[in-house]
């Protein structure tokens, strides 16, 4: 029998930050947390994010909504492995990753849908349709959080269609995207301890938007050693600079870090070698 990765205890603790409502409530430092609901709709612009690092082939990336990854792919990026400190964010990328490859593009969104406001998504329909083409730890934590609002954060499917991908693009998906990519549990801070290759980008996000400066630095630094030469770490948020670290501070909307970085509105990429 597959070991989980979890205990029932950790489930447990999961669901006893559900609050009378049905929605996940939390203090600030458990916002993003091991098993804290993950979006099911990416509130960047992912396919100008992806645009600025054309020529990447082995990619690292935030699982987050699960769009990441396959947005590298369609891409071109030849190898994508993610990571993310809440486990639900591997369960909907898994998601996406199956559907993809087992749904029209209607019941593609209309399983998106019906996954942001479902607190017992082993019960929906399409989820039973897809569930023996899932891989067995997805599908168990699926059936281990029923009543547990998984996919409820981030914009509802239906009000972001210019989020999603389109027609063209969903059949792109299809021809390149992998029935799993390799997830890495992690958060940010100890990420580079359960590494061991080297990528051309490494995407965190907003990530940083929730960080002091010290804990930006640790993290780039940690990276370094995991990018190829003439890598790029990626993020983005709403940062101010800080003359004399010469690293983004918190608050103001657009920052650069030359000579060190390519700038486009808030994305900032970090050549760091």
């Amino acid at each position: 029998m597959l070991q989980k990765p979890y205990s029932s205890q950790d489930i447990a603790i999961a669901k006893s930050k559900i609050n009378r409502f049905g929605f996940y409530e939390a203090p600030e430092s458990e916002f993003f947390a091991r098993f804290s609901p993950a979006y099911i709709t990416s509130n960047e612009n992912l396919k100008r994010e992806v645009s600025l690092t054309p020529n990447a082939h082995d990619v690292l990336t935030i699982a987050g909504s699960g769009d990441q990854a396959l947005y590298y792919k369609m891409a071109g990026a030849t190898h994508v492995d993610t990571f993310d400190i809440s486990y639900c964010a591997r369960v909907i990328q898994d998601i996406k990753t199956t559907a993809i490859h087992q749904m029209s593009y209607m019941e593609y969104f209309v399983l998106l849908e019906t996954l942001h406001t479902s607190y017992n998504v082993a019960k929906i329909p399409l989820i039973s349709q897809m569930s023996p083409y899932l891989p067995q730890d997805t599908l168990n934590f699926i059936n281990d959080m029923n009543g547990y609002p998984m996919f409820s954060r981030g914009i509802n499917p239906f009000f972001s269609p210019c989020l999603h991908p389109t027609r063209a693009e969903y059949k792109k998906m299809q021809l390149c995207v992998p029935a799993q990519f390799n997830f890495i549990w992690s958060d940010v801070l100890s990420l580079h301890t359960k590494l061991s290759s080297q990528y051309d980008v490494i995407n965190l996000s907003n990530i940083f938007s929730y960080f002091e400066n010290e804990q930006i630095t640790q993290t780039i630094e940690s990276l370094k050693p995991f990018l190829k030469v003439s890598g790029y770490i990626v993020f983005c948020g709403v940062y101010r600079i800080n003359p004399a670290a010469g690293l983004p501070d918190l608050k103001t909307k657009e920052y650069r870090m030359a000579p060190l970085s390519r700038y486009k509105q808030i994305i900032t990429l970090q050549k760091v070698k």
